[in-house]
């Protein structure tokens, strides 16, 4: 990575990448039916493109990541897969009644706890969200849609919402920053090698200097380990620093 290259900048191409796939496949949203909206908000469909931008961010970034970072990515994709697996359950009654035209009552499937209740349609899919609700609102109005199918289908979006909510949070709160300490620990570990190369080259021949960095190092390590506070590897630092 180019040393002119800021934080902030990795954090957004950290986050462009992940979420490309999923941002694609939400431009393709022309559909005029049922039929073609079930299809598109099919819960895999969608947790397909989430797999997909975590297979790219391993592929790009993964050198630079830790054990630790691909790890928690894993476990959240995972976590995001059985979530899916609940919208799914409540996706197929609303393709039974696509495909046979009958409508059985699902209420069951619904949480008592209205889980999906703190979610806005188009809140969280932006344009998405503005054509899917136009699109329900057209056709209850040429009442193609029972009513009962119509707020299921609703329901199902809220759901489907929380979902992609849930991805965005993991992003921004949890994926971003454990890969940003992964490159500031990265970069401040490059650093002390290289002082410690030129402090130990014949030219300089100054051990001092060298134990000194070596002792950042050791301390540096024990800091990654747990073993001393960030707020006390600073301090040690700051001491060492001085006296070279």
């Amino acid at each position: 990575m180019s040393e002119e290259i800021t934080l902030q900048e990795i954090a957004e191409n950290i986050e462009n990448k992940i979420c490309l796939p999923l941002s694609d496949y939400f431009e393709n949203n022309d559909f005029d039916n049922l039929r073609e909206l079930l299809d598109f908000a099919h819960p895999y469909n969608i947790h397909n493109k989430i797999v997909e931008g975590a297979n790219d961010f391993f592929s790009e970034f993964g050198e630079y990541s830790s054990d630790d970072t691909d790890n928690l990515i894993k476990k959240r994709v995972s976590e995001l897969e059985e979530f899916a697996d609940k919208l799914f359950e409540i996706w197929q009654p609303l393709d039974n009644y696509e495909c046979n035209e009958v409508w059985y009552s699902y209420d069951e499937l619904i949480d008592a706890d209205e889980t999906w209740s703190g979610a806005t349609i188009g809140a969280l899919f932006g344009g998405v969200g503005a054509i899917i609700g136009a699109w329900i609102g057209a056709s209850a109005a040429e009442e193609r849609i029972q009513n009962e199918v119509q707020e299921f289908l609703q329901y199902y979006l809220q759901g489907l919402s929380k979902y992609i909510e849930a991805y965005q949070e993991t992003i921004q709160n949890e994926i971003v920053p454990s890969f940003l300490e992964d490159i500031a620990i990265r970069i401040e570990q490059e650093e002390i090698e290289e002082k410690q190369k030129s402090l130990t080259s014949p030219q300089t021949g100054n051990s001092f200097q060298a134990e000194q960095l070596q002792l950042l190092e050791r301390l540096g390590e024990l800091r990654n380990k747990g073993v001393i506070t960030e707020q006390e590897f600073q301090n040690k630092k700051s001491q060492i620093l001085t006296k070279l």
